[in-house]
């Protein structure tokens, strides 16, 4: 459950890669500490969401909630090892930089689930969306920044580009996260994005972003910051297109009619970041070889 939602950090490591292979990092050893640190805290984010909406969830009939609340101190234990064990790579691994976005992550990531403690006193950020907003636009950048210092010794163009890009992506997809828990937060009374906005409105937000986040490489690519080859991570625009006319012919419709399109559209992101992976192993070999 903590690998619930998958993204492209966790479970599958596809922005570390992007992270290691970009920063032309030649030590193995890096790339294992920037999964094992995104994997422990991905870990940790994820079960303290899931057990905090595990009496909500129960009530909505998944059945998966009931293991948590039935092994609360058993989870609470793997995600403070989890936190801990993050936090122990930032403090032999890191610098005082990543630190204080460590920071900033952790603290934002903690009280957009928190019920428990914070919770109790105040809304969640997560209960409204303006919460869930604040929450998103700090850590979809603050995030990749965290994985290229440990990649990087710096914090160059290129760095700029790589944030730019991996942050955009993700934002695109946190927009439709809700989707999928609009009953139960109508049943819990919150006002999320699911809640508040329509789900065409979200979709067409999120592949507005996704087309920007195309953009975004292509510009970087034309400002000489990223090389030629890694036009390849634009390519998938082709599949976006297609997505959106196919969507229109239904009206934008989200239904289970549709649902072979949100599929293709929900690939769209994995794949782009995929070829940048590879464009960027390419240029990783190359330098490899002549140095």
């Amino acid at each position: 459950m903590g690998a619930v939602p998958p993204t492209v950090a966790y479970p599958l490591p596809l922005v570390p890669l992007l992270a290691f292979f970009m920063a032309g990092n030649h030590e193995s050893f890096n790339l294992l500490k920037i999964i094992a640190f995104t994997s422990l805290f991905f870990n940790s984010i994820n079960l303290w969401n899931h057990l905090n909406d595990a009496e909500d969830d129960l009530k909505s009939g998944k059945t998966e909630a009931k293991t948590l609340l039935d092994h609360q101190n058993l989870t609470l234990c793997v995600i403070l090892l989890s936190y801990l064990g993050s936090l122990l790579l930032i403090w032999f691994y890191g610098n005082f930089q990543i630190a204080v976005l460590f920071i900033i992550c952790f603290l934002t990531t903690w009280l957009y689930s928190d019920k428990k403690i914070v919770g109790r006193i105040i809304p969640r950020l997560k209960e409204h969306y303006i919460g869930e907003l604040f929450t998103y636009f700090i850590v979809t950048p603050v995030f990749p920044s965290i994985l290229w210092l440990m990649a990087s010794s710096e914090f160059s163009l290129r760095g700029v580009g790589f944030v730019v890009i991996t942050a955009t992506y993700y934002l695109s997809g946190m927009l439709l996260k809700d989707l999928k828990d609009i009953s139960s937060d109508l049943q819990s009374g919150y006002k999320t994005l699911g809640v508040v906005f329509s789900p065409q409105s979200l979709l067409k937000a999120s592949i507005s972003l996704n087309f920007v986040a195309h953009t975004f490489i292509v510009v970087f690519v034309f400002l000489k910051i990223f090389e030629i080859w890694f036009i390849a991570g634009a390519l998938t625009i082709t599949l976006l297109f297609k997505v959106v006319s196919e969507l229109k012919m239904v009206d934008w419709q989200i239904s289970i009619k549709t649902a072979d399109i949100i599929k293709k559209y929900v690939i769209t992101s994995p794949l782009s970041i995929t070829l940048l992976v590879l464009a960027s192993l390419w240029r990783y070999t190359i330098l490899s070889l002549l140095y």
